[in-house]
């Protein structure tokens, strides 16, 4: 039975290894895959709440984000009239504004109010282009927001590599451990017989004990025992 429980705890120590030691990139996947992770936001205001005025032609916002940003925004139409909100990159903002034809990211139906989220896919500027449907000025109030998703492994995650360690050295020590240590005490055990037997033959003799020796008590024995053997 112990040695299916020891490789049992084997296996489980090296799983706890190979969790701690697993580079950084590789265990946030793994976790995100077991889902033991936790999300966090950060966020960074692009436009705060204020009232723009959209010309007739267009109202153009820019900005430089990485990858995996998620722009957030939402507008309300004050004035008489709707409006569209265009997203593109800067390959895509180059080509209409010369009037070519390309697809943008995302957009919004022409309205007097609405929001729209979008996440990046690479590091590049960006344009989210205001059109007015009115032929007129439009007084919008509009807020935009970048937001960055962190993906991190969550307490539950941190502490199983960890914890498997301690569980699989629990189980192999406990294993191991009668192997090493019972037969050191049964030597012990049988060390401490012996000093008690040549005690006894000692003390049956008459020969003092206290304070002496094992070796000292085995010597006065034999010289004991030849001087009998001497006066025979």
């Amino acid at each position: 039975m112990k040695r299916p429980i020891l490789i049992i705890g084997l296996v489980v120590l090296v799983i706890g290894l190979v969790l701690v030691l697993m580079p950084s990139g590789m265990f946030n996947s793994l976790m995100e895959m077991t889902g033991l992770t936790i999300k966090t936001y950060n966020t960074t205001s692009l436009i705060e709440t204020k009232v723009i005025t959209v010309p007739r032609s267009n109202y153009n916002i820019s900005f430089i984000t990485s990858k995996d940003m998620v722009v957030v925004g939402n507008y309300t139409v004050v004035t008489e009239g709707k409006v569209s909100v265009f997203c593109f990159d800067k390959e895509g903002y180059n080509l209409w504004s010369h009037n070519k034809p390309v697809t943008p990211l995302f957009y919004t139906k022409p309205s007097e109010n609405n929001s729209f989220s979008h996440k990046t896919s690479k590091h590049d500027t960006y344009y989210l282009v205001l059109v007015s449907s009115s032929g007129a000025d439009s007084k919008v109030i509009i807020s935009v927001d970048l937001v960055e998703e962190k993906t991190s492994p969550s307490m539950i995650g941190l502490v199983i590599g960890p914890g498997l360690i301690a569980l699989g050295s629990i189980i192999v020590l406990s294993r191991i451990s009668p192997d090493i240590i019972e037969p050191r005490i049964q030597k012990r055990k049988k060390q401490q017989e012996e000093v008690r037997r040549i005690i006894r033959v000692a003390m049956s003799l008459g020969i003092p004990v206290q304070g002496k020796t094992l070796e000292q008590i085995r010597k006065d024995i034999r010289e004991y025992l030849e001087k009998k053997e001497i006066i025979r």
